[in-house]
């Protein structure tokens, strides 16, 4: 190999054009594109704000006849506060004599009704046991009905033994009789005395 090849500069096949499109992403095309579309955007949007202050004139003119009708209401109903104020002031002051004395009625049964209560608590409390003499009576029926099982289990178990036993001692006498029984046919058959 020649020094001059092994030292020759490499050509880069560079466009600085497409690298500066590439590097901010827009080429020619998409730039009169967007260009296109910003316009379009304008007039749409233009578009939608007229329409939407009409609308908004229309949505303030409702708000500002409700206000109206409520201050209407509200005016009447003073009016028929104040006309009605004097009558109204001696309903309320019969009215809370009649709501004092029914409260006190009430109070007063209700208290009756407390010792009514709570004398009948005291005396069942007295009648009755409390919760400890009834643990203990019912622990007291467990432990005589438990008794009664156990005993009842006991004579089963010792009978249920006893069958066991004697079906253990008929099957070993059988066991000894086919045994016995073998050999007398064992000696029979080979003539051992």
């Amino acid at each position: 190999m020649d020094n001059r090849e092994r030292y020759r500069p490499k050509v880069v096949h560079s466009r600085p054009k497409k690298r500066e499109e590439a590097q901010w992403g827009i080429s020619n095309r998409s730039k009169q594109q967007a260009v296109e579309t910003e316009g379009e955007v304008d007039k749409g949007e233009n578009e939608a704000n007229e329409r939407g202050t009409g609308a908004k004139k229309e949505k303030t003119g409702k708000k500002e006849k409700k206000k109206e009708k409520n201050k209407e209401r509200e005016r009447e109903r003073e009016e028929e506060i104040d006309s009605g104020e004097s009558y109204n002031q001696e309903e309320k002051s019969s009215g809370e004599n009649t709501e004092k004395r029914e409260e006190e009625m009430d109070k007063e049964t209700r208290r009756e009704e407390r010792q009514i209560t709570s004398g009948a608590q005291k005396e069942n409390e007295k009648e009755r046991p409390s919760m400890n003499e009834i643990e203990k009576m019912l622990m007291k029926e467990r432990m005589k009905v438990l008794e009664k099982e156990v005993s009842k289990v006991k004579e089963n178990d010792i009978q249920i033994r006893i069958e066991l036993l004697g079906e253990l001692v008929k099957k070993i006498k059988k066991e000894k009789e086919e045994e016995k029984e073998k050999w007398e046919t064992k000696k029979r058959n080979y003539g051992i005395k």
